[in-house]
């Protein structure tokens, strides 16, 4: 019993991580423990006992095979690029409701949620360049104010746009050959 056992594990451990991993769901080492030790009750004599336990190890290993290969199909079905869709693999390939239609929904929905970020994404960034464009607009409306006020006032803009401490200026200027009364 436990050398079939050993050979049905080694069969069933050679298998893709994956696909070993839902087989162990799916067919776990208890039950073929089980099932070989059913497969030794009310046998008397050694040849019988053999024989019971190389055919239940060959169904098992048939049924291994079976499951693997319905597995590995139901694996390859979830596309590689949305692989982060489906962290409940193991529970979907190893089980037996339709694969098909639960793939679709949940790509479905991604494209979806991703039309919906890039549709709001796309109307930041118009709001924010509307934004600037009204910003833009607005400075240039001030500085052709400040503008208009430098040459209509401009010791007010003179007063405005210096940083530096105001101090009293004397100027001088020479008139040739005019008297400071005449001028």
């Amino acid at each position: 019993i436990s050398q079939a056992f050993e050979r049905i594990l080694t069969i069933k451990g050679s298998h893709e991580s994956d696909v070993s991993l839902a087989l162990e769901r799916n067919i776990p080492k208890d039950n073929i423990k089980k099932r070989l030790e059913e497969a030794t009750k009310r046998r008397s004599t050694l040849a019988t006992l053999t024989s019971a336990v190389n055919a239940e190890e060959t169904a098992i290993t048939a049924e291994i095979g079976a499951e693997a290969a319905r597995i590995s199909a139901r694996r390859k079905l979830i596309p590689i690029h949305y692989e982060y869709l489906f962290k409940d693999w193991l529970v979907l390939i190893a089980g037996n409701d339709e694969l098909e239609p639960i793939i679709q929904q949940r790509i479905a929905e991604e494209e979806q949620r991703e039309a919906e970020i890039k549709a709001k994404a796309e109307q930041e960034a118009k709001a924010k360049a509307e934004a600037e464009k009204v910003q833009a607009e607005a400075k240039a409306i001030a500085d052709e104010m400040a503008q208009q006020q430098a040459v209509e006032n401009p010791q007010d803009f003179a007063k405005t746009e210096t940083t530096e401490p105001l101090g009293d200026f004397v100027i001088t200027i020479r008139l040739n050959q005019t008297i400071q009364s005449q001028a």
